[in-house]
């Protein structure tokens, strides 16, 4: 929400979690993903996500190897967005795992969405069905998470109307 809302506003936003999502549909990169972690299963010529999730909870290792070859890729993507929309006043990047893919080099200012553990569950279980897996991946965010460079902190855990306010707002 916070992504439309800003796009609602005419900004250009590069979206981490659909390049990923690309990525993983991708035969070059599923080729060299196979051959980095042979397990990763493949459905429809592409990597099947639902079983990618369960690699990264039972393999921590074959998530770090995953992850490291994917974050090279994203900030290539992300520096290639830059260049091609350069000519714009402001840029957003929305990604979920800035500091471990080390994309906050390209941020003059980073916004932290933060949300009420309960509502995210609830909403993370209309959206598609789970959340434990979710919330289990999503930890290592936490924990690498540097407060320091975090510019401004919005808690989403109301209304998108009360979330569009707090946009204004900055």
């Amino acid at each position: 929400t916070f992504c439309n809302y800003i796009n609602e506003l005419g900004y250009k936003i590069f979206n981490a979690d659909k390049c990923v999502h690309d990525l993983y549909e991708d035969k070059a990169i599923i080729k060299k993903l196979k051959q980095l972690v042979p397990s990763i299963i493949i459905k429809d010529n592409k990597i099947d996500r639902q079983e990618l999730l369960k690699t990264f909870i039972d393999s921590p290792k074959d998530k770090k190897i995953i992850e490291e070859y994917l974050y090279k890729i994203v900030n290539d993507r992300v520096n290639e967005f830059i260049i091609n929309n350069i000519d714009q006043e402001l840029l957003f990047l929305e990604i979920p795992l800035l500091f471990q893919a080390k994309c906050d080099e390209y941020c003059d200012e980073i916004v932290l969405l933060t949300i009420d553990e309960k509502i995210q569950k609830e909403r993370l279980l209309k959206r598609n069905g789970q959340y434990e897996s979710y919330l289990i991946i999503n930890q290592s965010f936490y924990e690498q998470l540097d407060k320091n460079k975090i510019d401004y902190v919005i808690d989403n855990s109301s209304t998108v109307n009360n979330l569009n306010k707090k946009i204004k707002s900055l």
